[in-house]
This record gives structure tokens, sequence and C-alpha cells, in this order.
């Protein structure tokens, strides 16, 4: 809408001005196409909560080794009755796989500074 409406108003202003109106119409569709890009990113990225899930899903990969898309995995290991869900939390459903990956991680050394 930024973009509609600022390419609008320069399109009239060099349109009513000396460059004629056919001038002003091709500066206004410029105008339009590039606010309206810039506006759209703008507002895409300060509305919307994608980027700081990317930071987080980019950090816990780097520092935990987690897969990038971390909801697809833990959504598809749902379905396939690997997790169950306990509220927010993602649980292993089977005793025998917790105690496994409770004990590798036992004698992992933690680098958790």
């Amino acid at each position: 809408m930024v973009g509609l409406m600022f390419g609008i108003m320069v399109g009239l202003l060099n349109g009513l001005g000396d460059g004629g109106l056919k001038l002003g119409l091709i500066y206004g569709f410029g105008a339009l196409i590039v606010t309206g890009l810039v506006a759209g990113l703008i507002a895409g990225l300060s509305i919307s909560h994608a980027l700081p899930v990317i930071l987080a899903e980019v950090q816990l990969s780097m520092r935990w080794h987690t897969p990038l898309n971390l909801m697809n995995f833990l959504d598809d290991a749902h379905k396939r009755n690997i997790l169950r869900t306990v509220g927010p939390v993602y649980q292993f459903r089977h005793a025998r796989l917790q105690d496994r990956l409770t004990a590798a991680a036992a004698n992992r050394p933690c680098d958790c500074h």
C-alpha cells in the first residue's frame, strides 16, 4: 500500500510538471515497484516471527548440531510415533531409546560454556 500511494504521488507530481504525463507514469510505476518492494521487505522482517525462528534454528544447529529445520524434524518424528507431546514439550516415546540417549549424552564431554 505504501508503494502504491508513493508511486501514484510521484507519478502525478511528475506528470503534472514539465515531464509530461507519459514520463510521469513511468516514474510513478518505477517508484511504485521500488517502494513497494522495500516497504514489503521491511514490514515482512519486522512483523513476521520467521526471522527470529530462523536465527534460533541456525544457533541451535551450530551449537548442538540439531537439524536446520528442527520443527519439521520434530513433527516428522511425532508422526512416526518416536516422539510424543507432553504440553509444549516433545518426549521420546520408548523408554529404551530414552535410556540409550541419556547414556550417550552422559558419555559426551560437555561444551556448555
